[in-house]
């Protein structure tokens, strides 16, 4: 081989060289780049796991908040349902207390009109002579005492029931009275606790929407994650190659 051939040889060299070297420190660079996105990559996944698991401990006491919400629910409608029950008692007892007025209203009105009959009977017998009668009669006074006192006797026992009746009458009317009281108290009751039951309905329809909320953020988040994780799987495809570029450039 002649100098001047070597020496094309060896100029020849040095350019393919100095192209090869020229192009692995293009393909480094490259590298470096895809690197570091790569790198981004990875923290803005570790950025949305770190907000997965907020979301998760989020979602987790959201939910210990709506079965305590559910509890108070349970037991407010356990206590409604026992007044409801405690009242309806209460107006059976009403209506039983007000057919035992009117039927005892019934029999003084009944004893009162044989009351007045048995007057009016008397009055009938003292003006048509029968007393005297009775007197100048075979029986004489013994008799007549006899029957006076008979008379007097009904009297004073018509007088005793009316009387029995009206005193059973006051105290039927002190239980309505005492009954309506303490059904206006439950009923006031009730109404609070209607009040508050309609309250923790409300909280718990705000953290239904509390909750439902999170879990689409969280939602969001892990596909974000999804999608950041191929993204870092093709990017970190893409940096093999390009290394495995790189080290056939230098050989």
């Amino acid at each position: 081989m002649t100098y001047k051939a070597l020496s094309l040889l060896l100029i020849i060299f040095v350019l393919v060289n100095a192209h090869a070297d020229e192009t692995s420190k293009k393909l480094k660079g490259t590298v470096s780049t895809e690197k570091d996105k790569l790198s981004d990559l990875d923290k803005k996944i570790k950025e949305e796991q770190a907000e997965i698991k907020k979301a998760e401990k989020e979602e987790s006491k959201t939910l210990q908040q709506l079965n305590d919400i559910d509890i108070k629910l349970s037991k407010n409608q356990n206590e409604l349902k026992r007044l409801s029950g405690r009242l309806k008692n209460l107006k059976k007892e009403a209506v039983s207390l007000d057919d035992q007025i009117n039927q005892l209203n019934q029999k003084i009105a009944e004893q009162k009109k044989l009351f007045n009959q048995r007057l009016i009977s008397l009055y009938r017998y003292q003006r048509s002579g029968g007393m005297l009668r009775t007197i100048f009669s075979s029986g004489s006074y013994l008799d007549l005492s006899r029957r006076t006192k008979f008379i007097v006797m009904i009297l004073n026992q018509d007088r005793q029931t009316i009387h029995h009746f009206l005193e059973q009458i006051s105290l039927t009317e002190e239980k309505k009275i005492a009954l309506q009281k303490n059904r206006t108290s439950l009923e006031k009751t009730k109404k609070t606790i209607n009040d508050t039951k309609s309250q923790i309905a409300e909280q718990k329809k705000k953290k239904s929407a509390v909750l439902a909320k999170i879990k689409d953020e969280k939602e969001q988040h892990i596909t974000t994650v999804k999608e950041l994780e191929k993204a870092s799987r093709k990017l970190q495809s893409l940096i093999d190659g390009l290394e495995k570029q790189r080290t056939k450039k230098k050989t």
